[in-house]
């Protein structure tokens, strides 16, 4: 199998920017790097709104304007855990996005 599997809910950039903005977070400049640092405030401030900011983690989605939240991961790098078996954890992530299903499995890039 080549790659490894991610499981969680794919935003996009420009989701991260309007979120972040709407709760006060803005980024210095339009470079990358502002980017991401302001994805990273706001997975932060929400992962602990919702108890889960050592169970959550972003995974960029190569080529694609998307980055993931992810709970799970094949990748031993990602630090997360396999497989979820906690329904409560799948539920808080759902919020923390705002979507309206459940987290998919896709194959990262």
């Amino acid at each position: 199998m080549d790659g490894h599997l991610a499981f969680g809910y794919k935003v996009t950039y420009q989701w991260v920017l309007n979120r972040a903005k709407e709760i006060g977070i803005e980024p210095e400049d339009d470079s990358a790097r502002a980017r991401t640092d302001v994805m990273m405030k706001l997975l932060t401030k929400l992962a602990i709104r919702v108890g889960l900011l050592r169970q959550v983690r972003p995974i960029s989605v190569k080529g694609k304007d998307v980055i993931a939240f992810c709970i799970a991961s094949t990748d031993p790098g990602d630090g997360l855990p396999r497989r979820v078996t906690d329904a409560d954890k799948v539920e808080k992530l759902r919020q923390l996005v705002g979507a309206d299903g459940p987290p998919n499995w896709w194959r990262q890039d």
